[in-house]
């Protein structure tokens, strides 16, 4: 190697010295040299130990080489002058230069500069960790979608997380007012489960939640964000951090601990753990949510309960005092019936009147009792519903009624067939053609009654040409006791239409009518096309 040429060294690509068997470079040409950090004239004639420093590995193994007399091999990353921000990787071949008695003189090192395989290899390594961390986000994603429940969410995802990144210790904090706690752990810091911690104590944690992003601390030891308890009794060396935000609220925070010196997180780790973190964060919003729809619906299950009791009640009530009110009136009406027969004679004209219009007001005053039960039962469970052709009902209550002969009824041809309780719906019908036969002011009225598809609905219409009814009056012909224009010249106690108006909304439907002084009316409501039999659930006790 002392014969070879010096400017044969110089002219090779690839770096090229020979250390001699006491340690010292005897040939080396220039690229070999600034693999070492040095020039020539800094390496030739020194020992490896001097000229090495920065490169141990590399010395180990030159000494490896000098005492075995066996070819040694290393990679080596260097970066040189002409490009200082671009490090090249090389692969080192160390060979045994024996004497004709095979014992070592010396070592010859060749270097041959793998940076493009190793960027390929890089990239590679790249490529299958992104997609295991992505196949770990969407285990992760379905374990969040699998649940609504806050703390399975939680116990399941620290677990798939830590072991998707490797982290030797995780912990999920909540934040609990003035607090951090460590409800979740895994790993090296199982013991610090339920510890509380203050702002103060996790600076890292307040660090992530004001960056809105992970953080990446790979010195753990030299961040003073980082708890020095974790530090120091935990041996703590990387971080990897990242805020639970709900609706840009934080109410928590994840982080994954490497305790091993010379382990750290990566880029891809830390975009791994952002992804976590915002699917966490949605999971926590839709458990909230999730939870307050099932407070909702039992305080909804609850009221209805409560409301079917009460009109239980009520209907009791109404049964009950129609019967405790009607026998006083009919001891009336019956006091009054025998004062005629037995002073019949002895009465004058205008007493006779008097007693008359003493029986109609109570039999008008027995209408309004017979009105409020039927309001009182109006609506209520459906627990039997049926097929019901809506054309043929009409026609049926139209004819039960005491029709004059010029009043005619048209149905329409495309009267629908439906499911749904035939009671109710008929005790609708009736009271609409009822009120459209007693307060017709001519003896050849027309009554029309039809049908047009509203999605899940029907929408019925039942006009007729009589009076009509002035805007004025349209929603109050609605409520209780209350009566239309003229209504006075016909028996009638104003309860028939709020009967109808809380049968059509206990069926989730509407009702309305279209009229003017004149121009006759139009009452209009929808109907599901389909009714489900309610089943009767007693309310809880406890």
């Amino acid at each position: 190697m002392s014969d070879t040429p010096e400017w044969i060294l110089e002219q090779l690509p690839y770096p090229v010295s020979y250390v001699d068997r006491h340690g010292v470079v005897q040939r080396c040409n220039a690229v070999a040299a600034e693999l070492m950090g040095r020039s020539v004239t800094e390496v030739v004639g020194r020992s490896v130990e001097v000229v090495l420093t920065e490169h141990p590995d590399l010395r180990g193994l030159i000494e490896q080489g000098l005492r075995s007399g066996k070819p040694q091999t290393a990679h080596l990353n260097a970066v040189f002058s002409e490009n200082p921000e671009c490090m090249r990787c090389f692969h080192v071949h160390i060979r045994p230069h024996p004497d004709k008695h095979g014992k070592v003189q010396g070592v010859l090192l060749t270097g041959e500069d793998v940076s493009p395989w190793r960027e390929i290899e890089l990239a590679r390594d790249r490529v299958e960790r992104d997609r295991e961390l992505g196949e770990a986000l969407n285990r992760i994603n379905g374990l969040i979608h699998s649940t609504q429940d806050f703390r399975t969410i939680m116990s399941r995802v620290i677990v798939e997380a830590a072991e998707a990144v490797g982290a030797e210790s995780a912990v999920i904090y909540v934040n609990e007012g003035a607090d951090w706690v460590a409800r979740y752990t895994y790993g090296l810091l199982d013991s610090i489960r339920d510890r509380h911690f203050t702002d103060q104590e996790l600076r890292d944690s307040i660090r992530a939640v004001r960056e809105g992003e992970a953080i990446l601390i790979n010195d753990a030891q030299a961040d003073p964000d980082v708890n020095r308890d974790l530090v120091k009794n935990y041996g703590v060396q990387a971080v990897l951090d990242v805020a639970l935000q709900m609706a840009e609220r934080p109410v928590g925070d994840f982080g994954l601990y490497y305790h091993t010196p010379g382990k750290h997180f990566t880029e891809a780790e830390k975009g791994f753990l952002d992804k976590v973190g915002a699917s966490v964060g949605l999971a926590l919003q839709n458990a909230s949510r999730f939870t307050r729809l099932q407070q909702t619906e039992a305080a909804l299950r609850e009221s209805e309960a409560v409301l079917r009791r009460t009109n239980a009640e009520l209907q009791q009530f109404a049964y009950s005092a129609s019967h405790d009110l009607r026998a006083p009136l009919r001891a009336v009406s019956n006091l009054a019936s025998w004062i005629e027969e037995d002073l019949g004679p002895q009465l004058s004209g205008e007493s006779r009147g008097h007693l008359q219009l003493l029986r109609e007001r109570v039999r008008l005053m027995d209408a309004y009792i017979e009105g409020l039960l039927t309001y009182s039962r109006a609506g209520g469970r459906t627990s039997e519903v049926e097929e019901v052709d809506s054309a043929q009902l009409v026609e049926n209550i139209f004819t039960g009624h005491d029709v004059a002969k010029g009043i005619r009824l048209t149905v329409a041809e495309n009267m629908p067939r439906l499911v749904t309780d035939t009671t109710k719906l008929r005790q609708v019908f009736a009271n609409l053609i009822g009120n459209a036969i007693q307060y017709h002011d001519r003896p050849d009225g027309q009554i029309r009654v039809s049908a047009d598809d509203a999605d899940g609905f029907y929408a019925f219409s039942v006009a007729d040409d009589g009076p009509g009814i002035p805007p004025e009056y349209h929603e109050r012909i609605f409520q209780m006791l209350q009566r239309g224009p003229g209504s006075e010249k016909s028996e009638g106690t104003g309860i028939g239409l709020a009967v109808v108006k809380k049968l059509v909304e206990d069926a989730r439907g509407h009702i309305e009518v279209d009229s003017a002084s004149g121009q006759g009316a139009t009452f209009r409501f929808t109907w599901p096309k389909v009714m489900e039999p309610e089943v009767f659930e007693p309310p809880s006790t406890g």
